[in-house]
């Protein structure tokens, strides 16, 4: 049987995940055994001590039942890539949007076209909302507030998107 690396890591790791330390409230966002929507599961996510690029991408990873091991990936990207550069919750989405469009060998033009399209549609919704930087989101000094509404947003948006590009 000829498996690709990728899927082998997914279905091998996939067994860990009843093993994980996540409470049942965000084992509960697989959309194959409950369905909810990407927001829902956003929320159970959310407060849980994950940067907002890990809980957005967490999120996704749980819509989509993918390995929630794999949100590692997103750690070093929340608070703006550490240094309130691009903010987690952009650059967690356009995560969530390569895992969505699912692209597994190099040579797959269609897919990478795909994502590239919808990254773009994404940072395009994204500029016209709100800044790509966290320092221009949320100055210092001001309420987390601000990262509350733009993770609502973002996740709303992302959810519409994937579900107009599935159908």
């Amino acid at each position: 049987m000829n498996i690709s690396r990728r899927k082998f890591i997914c279905v091998s790791t996939s067994g860990l995940i009843g093993l994980s330390s996540f409470d049942n409230s965000i084992s509960e966002c697989k959309k194959e055994t409950a369905n909810i929507s990407l927001f829902e599961c956003f929320k159970r996510v959310r407060g849980k001590g994950f940067s907002c690029a890990e809980t957005i991408f967490l999120s996704i990873l749980k819509y989509f039942d993918k390995p929630e091991e794999l949100v590692c990936i997103a750690t070093g990207f929340g608070g703006g890539i550490k240094m309130k550069d691009l903010c987690g919750y952009y650059t967690g989405g356009v995560m969530g949007i390569g895992l969505y469009c699912d692209r597994e060998k190099g040579d797959d033009k269609e897919t990478g076209a795909k994502c590239s399209k919808l990254v773009k549609e994404y940072t395009k919704w994204w500029q016209s909302h709100y800044p790509l930087h966290c320092r221009n989101i949320k100055p210092e000094g001001t309420s987390g507030d601000i990262c509350k509404e733009v993770g609502n947003e973002a996740v709303y948006y992302l959810d519409a998107l994937f579900k107009r590009k599935a159908e």
